[in-house]
């Protein structure tokens, strides 16, 4: 889904959430604007929008697109995985990725909280199918994060 402002909101960023859940059947993501200045008791806050929901990233854009993941053990490929390690392979097509080499090194943002967990990423361009790859290696978490 793409969320496209119809007004100026001004200045703020986006907070996604993720609610706790026993399964993943539930939907327990949201997003919302956080305004700069917070709002004031009794104050009116409008924000006009339009969603675009569909596969395709929103149009004018020069995104890339996740065309597959995959998942497995960590540690040496087919030979020594460690079970507290996780693989993680995503795959996109076309966009900016191309335009920065095959051999140039992404440094992706994980996130603070996932910051902890990723210890080994690497990433890999095919110019020539213009398909692109992020490999990262996280530790498995053993409990539930605070």
């Amino acid at each position: 889904m793409w969320i496209e402002p119809l007004d100026d909101w001004g200045n703020g960023h986006v907070m996604l959430a993720e609610i706790p859940s026993q399964k993943e059947i539930h939907d327990n993501i949201a997003a919302f604007w956080v305004p700069a200045e917070p709002a004031k008791a009794g104050a009116e806050l409008r924000f006009r929008y339009r969603m675009y929901w569909g596969r395709e990233p929103e149009p004018g854009t020069d995104l890339a697109q996740i065309t597959d993941t995959r998942t497995g053990h960590g540690g040496s490929a087919a030979s020594d995985y460690d079970n507290a390690l996780r693989k993680f392979v995503v795959e996109f097509k076309d966009g900016p990725l191309l335009s920065i080499g095959g051999d140039a090194a992404l440094n992706p943002n994980f996130g603070r909280r996932m910051q902890r967990y990723a210890i080994r990423c690497f990433s890999n361009c095919n110019l020539d199918t213009g398909v692109s790859s992020l490999t990262f290696t996280g530790k498995m978490r053993t409990s539930r994060p605070k």
